[in-house]
Order: structure tokens, then C-alpha cells, then sequence
């Protein structure tokens, strides 16, 4: 039999505990998995692709009942938890494809254009890549305007914006 957690006592499989971040882990013939990838693979009868997530519904990590676990794929499980709401890829789009003349083409922003980037990733739930695409500039740009690396907000020693 194989070690337990921590290299303890050896344990049959079929063994549960819980883990650091409050996800069930439960040893199988191939060690130790998270209990609600096992549940939904066992469900599928098959194990998950690349770019395939188990997710729980109720935000409940140790709640790995089936009816509980949705498979998704890792891009919208991204968005999903990014944003705290799922926006689907055609309202995305739209989105995009709507404020597409709202920024210069000339690729050279100005201070308003980069508000509007970040407006676009925080409030209107759009990605990173979507709001490149949409503006015609990398998704690297993209981030560092997130990231507050391009295009900071100046503060004067008053507190007024710059």
C-alpha cells in the first residue's frame, strides 16, 4: 500500500482527506486525486481533456456530490471566477465589435483610451485578449494597462488627477 498524506501510515484506497484548500482528495490505484475529478470522471467514464475543469456549482470545494460538478473548460472557468459572472463569447464579441471605433486605430493611446481598457477588463467582463482584438493591440499592452505598468493615473499633490 502507498504512504498516506505527510508520508504516514500506509491507507487503502478509497481513502479520503482534505487538503490545504479545502478540496477532498481520495487515493486511487494511480495515488492521490481530488475527490470531485474522480467523481465527474468516473461520471464521464473517461478522464478530462487538456483545458477541461471540474467546477463546483455551489462554491462548495468539498462538496463533490455529481449534481454539484459541472464540467467547463478553463477559459470560462476563468471568467467565471475572474469576474464573479459568465459572459458568453457572442456578447464578448459584441462588446468588442461595438467599441471598436471608440480607440484610434493609430495604436497610439492616450490616457482616456487606456480608462476605457481597464473599464472594458473590470466592469464589462471582457478578456484580455477580446479587448486586443477588439482595440488592435496586443494582449500584452492589454496587461500592462491592467497592471498599471503603461498609463498610470498621476495623482498632483492635491489629489486631482492629472
Amino acid at each position: 500500500m502507498e504512504r498516506g498524506p505527510n508520508n504516514s501510515r500506509p491507507v487503502p484506497i478509497g481513502s479520503k482527506h482534505k487538503c490545504g484548500e479545502g478540496y477532498v482528495e481520495i487515493k486511487t490505484i494511480d495515488g492521490w486525486k481530488y475527490e470531485h475529478v474522480y467523481v465527474l470522471e468516473s461520471y464521464l467514464g473517461r478522464k478530462l481533456d487538456n483545458g477541461e475543469v471540474c467546477h463546483h456549482c455551489d462554491r462548495i470545494r468539498h462538496n463533490n456530490n455529481i449534481n454539484n460538478i459541472e464540467l467547463m473548460l478553463n477559459s470560462e472557468h476563468s471568467i467565471l471566477h475572474g469576474t464573479g459572472r459568465v459572459v458568453s463569447k457572442e456578447t464578448r464579441l459584441k462588446i468588442g465589435k461595438a467599441n471598436t471605433n471608440n480607440i484610434p486605430s493609430s495604436r497610439k493611446l492616450t490616457q482616456d483610451d487606456a480608462d476605457y481598457i481597464r473599464t472594458q477588463y473590470y466592469y464589462g467582463g471582457i478578456t484580455q485578449p477580446d479587448i486586443a482584438r477588439s482595440v488592435g493591440i496586443s494582449s500584452r499592452q492589454i496587461s500592462d494597462i491592467v497592471l498599471n505598468k503603461t498609463y498610470k493615473r498621476l495623482i498632483r499633490s492635491n489629489n486631482e488627477l492629472m
